[in-house]
């Protein structure tokens, strides 16, 4: 009887923590530099999205716990939103999310990025609705921000997940920080802005 092939520790990850098209992204020198050297320079998209006032929503929450349970279902929302988009959901920041398109030409994440900004936009009013529901003194200026930038990064394996690291992620947070005016519900006309970051 014929040994059953393994997965690779680096497929493994790719099938947990990836897009379906993971390795269609990468690419075969990609994973080999991965599961040999445990880092690979790639290009991607980073986008970066913050919960404003969170800290004073919580502060202000009747139930924390309904507070927390608010925020992680947003989060598993835009976790699978992101894979939907062939995008890779790289952490839960405590009021936000970061997520990354790893791409060989930026044309294939420019027309992606505004659909998965749109995407999100309902799970963060369900977000914002409920979390004003759970709150004693809702506080003025609570909205969602995304930052956006893209380059030459370095994904790197970090025990059994993958992480990106490089200056795009550096520049998104700064954009993040530039469109406080962008709050729930975002118009054609701020995707399209977001969109121009990546230019």
């Amino acid at each position: 009887m014929a040994a059953l092939s393994r997965q690779s520790p680096v497929d493994e990850i790719l099938a947990r923590h990836g897009p379906q098209d993971a390795r269609d992204h990468l690419g075969t020198k990609a994973v080999t530099d991965l599961e040999s050297l445990g880092s690979t320079p790639v290009n991607a998209a980073v986008v970066v999205g913050d919960l404003r006032m969170s800290g004073l929503l919580l502060k202000e929450a009747v139930s924390p716990s309904l507070y927390a349970r608010y925020l992680v279902g947003f989060t598993e929302a835009v976790r699978s939103l992101a894979n939907d988009f062939s995008g890779w959901f790289d952490k839960f920041t405590g009021d936000g999310f970061i997520a990354f398109w790893i791409y060989q030409e930026e044309e294939q994440v420019v027309d992606v990025l505004p659909g998965f900004c749109q995407s999100i936009l309902p799970a963060a009013q369900t977000l914002i609705a409920n979390l004003k529901k759970n709150s004693r003194n809702f506080p003025v200026g609570v909205g969602l921000s995304i930052g956006i930038d893209s380059g030459s990064c370095e994904l790197v394996r970090v025990g059994d997940a993958l992480t990106l690291l490089g200056t795009p992620f550096a520049i998104a947070v700064d954009a993040e920080g530039t469109v406080r005016g962008m709050t729930v519900p975002n118009t054609r006309a701020d995707l399209a802005r977001l969109a121009a970051l990546l230019g």
